[in-house]
């Protein structure tokens, strides 16, 4: 049987298309297998087993309903497999600041910054510890230093400026 030219054409014109769209589509599709990351790093932190992404999940769940023990003790555990992760040890520095440890929460978010020094949530909370501690100053700086990361904005600078603010207000 012989396909008339224009046909042919047109089929080969879809198959074409149809051909791109997946080819486009498979960085995407490899980004959506693999499991996940979290705090918009673009991938930075992308975790090599499902048992690692199903413990930030648990913790995060935890976190949510203010269960901020079993977070911590949840995180502490995962962060002996995973030392070198900046978004464990900065979940584990704010557990640890709604338990009142502050020295331990200022410990790993130090340690979350040293991984990684951008990593816009530890800059918040640690502006947040400070100003629990009374240490405008050093919130401050913290302030400063998120907004060289968020040039243009982010939620983390809105949420620390409206700390820092509450925080004046509340203390003059």
């Amino acid at each position: 049987m012989t396909v008339p030219h224009s046909k042919l054409t047109r089929k080969l014109n879809l198959t074409a298309v149809v051909l791109s769209a997946a080819l486009s589509l498979s960085p995407i599709a490899a980004f959506a297998a693999g499991s996940g990351s979290s705090n918009d790093d673009g991938g930075k932190y992308s975790y090599e087993s499902t048992s690692e992404s199903m413990l930030l999940i648990r913790a995060k769940k935890d976190i949510r309903n203010k269960n901020y023990q079993a977070a911590y003790d949840r995180i502490s555990a995962g962060i002996a497999s995973d030392p070198d992760n900046a978004d464990l040890h900065n979940l584990l520095g704010f557990s640890a600041r709604k338990l009142k440890r502050y020295e331990a929460s200022e410990q790993h978010y130090t340690k979350a910054l040293d991984l990684d020094p951008k990593h816009k949530g530890a800059l918040e909370y640690m502006g947040e510890l400070y100003l629990t501690l009374n240490k405008i100053e050093e919130a401050e700086k913290l302030r400063e230093r998120l907004s060289d990361v968020c040039w243009l904005g982010c939620q983390e600078l809105k949420i620390l400026d409206k700390a820092i603010s509450d925080w004046k207000k509340s203390n003059s």
